[in-house]
This record gives structure tokens, C-alpha cells and sequence, in this order.
């Protein structure tokens, strides 16, 4: 049951409760479209200051590779895990580019490769 209240510029207030039935779910994503190799959890914490963790699946033995990249696309961290077993993994980010300087404050897109297959998912780093 959800109730819409609206309450206009000289405070009148009109309101309106509607009931909702969902008796079958349906899913607009194919599901084969979807990698059964490999799942992705996200990062935590999201925001984060100074570090992360970037947690994902893998559900068959692939190479591992991870890459952060800035909202210009441009690569700042890249990290090949090499060849791995399947199971649960987390990798840590302390912030900083390959170079060893710190990130800026900003959003990040990271991209879990695993095999031929790839997931990507978004950060904020809040200084």
C-alpha cells in the first residue's frame, strides 16, 4: 500500500492510497546475457578515504586482471592476479595510481576481467 500526498503552493493537500499486486515477477534482463563465470559484489566501503575492497566471484578457474580507471577513462591502477582457482576473492585499492601517488578525490569505474569475461562497477574516493 503506498499513499501519494501532494501539497500544493498554497498548502492544500490532496492524497491518494493505492494497493499494488505483484503476483508473478518478470526480469527484463536476459539472464544468459549475464556471466556465469563471474560475479561482482561491489566495493566496500563506498565512499571510501583511504582504502577499498573490491570483492567479486569467479565460478571456474581464469586469469584475473583488475583496472581503476578516472572519469576521463584514463587507466590509474591496474593489478593481474594471473591464473586463478574459482571462488571468492577481495582486492584491496589504498587509493593510489600505479605510480605510487595518491588519487584524487572523485568517482572511479573499476573493471574485473576474468577470462573473456569482464563486470564493472563504480567508486567514490572522498578526501
Amino acid at each position: 500500500v503506498f499513499t501519494l500526498a501532494v501539497i500544493d503552493q498554497l498548502g492544500g493537500l490532496d492524497q491518494d492510497t493505492i494497493s499494488v499486486l505483484v503476483q508473478n515477477t518478470t526480469t527484463a534482463i536476459d539472464e544468459k546475457l549475464i556471466p556465469e563465470e563471474l560475479k561482482l559484489f561491489g566495493n566496500h566501503p563506498n565512499p571510501f578515504n583511504p582504502k577499498t575492497e573490491i570483492v567479486f566471484q569467479v565460478l571456474k578457474q581464469t586469469e584475473i586482471r583488475l583496472a581503476i580507471y578516472n572519469i576521463y577513462g584514463q587507466s590509474v591502477w591496474t593489478k593481474s592476479l594471473g591464473q586463478r582457482d574459482k571462488g571468492l576473492y577481495s582486492v584491496p585499492w589504498d587509493g593510489e595510481t600505479n605510480q605510487g601517488r595518491p588519487a584524487v578525490s572523485g568517482i572511479y569505474f573499476y573493471r574485473v576481467n576474468a577470462g573473456d569475461k569482464h563486470l564493472l562497477g563504480k567508486m567514490s574516493l572522498v578526501k
